[in-house]
């Protein structure tokens, strides 16, 4: 798990690098998000191929009560968003990989912090 989970890491990395374009900043920020949550997967013994809804729920709810800002967790979404993105593109996760991204999507203005579980089941 952890072998495969790295080098869909280290792909993700050269997609928003190769593909994207996105500044040097943005991939090494998105990388560290993507890599905790990878590492919250891994802890809780989850595949990324069946990560769902409930696991992106608690994820967030963990970054919350841990004192994350709101823009943190913001940005952790956007970062997952693409990850998801890639992954469905990847095939590595079906169809629903579209639902994930839009339960990460975030309103404009201001920033809410997390989720609510609601939101994201709403969406899923």
């Amino acid at each position: 798990m952890t072998n495969n989970m790295e080098k869909t890491k280290e792909r993700f990395a050269q997609y928003i690098t190769n593909e994207l374009r996105l500044a040097k900043s943005t991939v090494e920020g998105y990388g560290r998000d993507v890599g905790q949550f990878c590492d919250y997967l891994k802890r809780r013994g989850v595949l990324l191929h069946t990560c769902g809804q409930d696991d992106i729920a608690h994820y967030l709810r963990a970054l919350d009560a841990s004192g994350a800002s709101p823009a943190s967790i913001q940005r952790k979404c956007c970062a997952l968003r693409k990850f998801y993105r890639f992954l469905q593109g990847e095939k590595i996760v079906p169809g629903e990989g579209a639902s994930v991204r839009a339960a990460l999507q975030r309103k404009s203005g201001k920033h809410r912090g997390a989720p609510t579980p609601q939101e994201i089941g709403a969406l899923l």
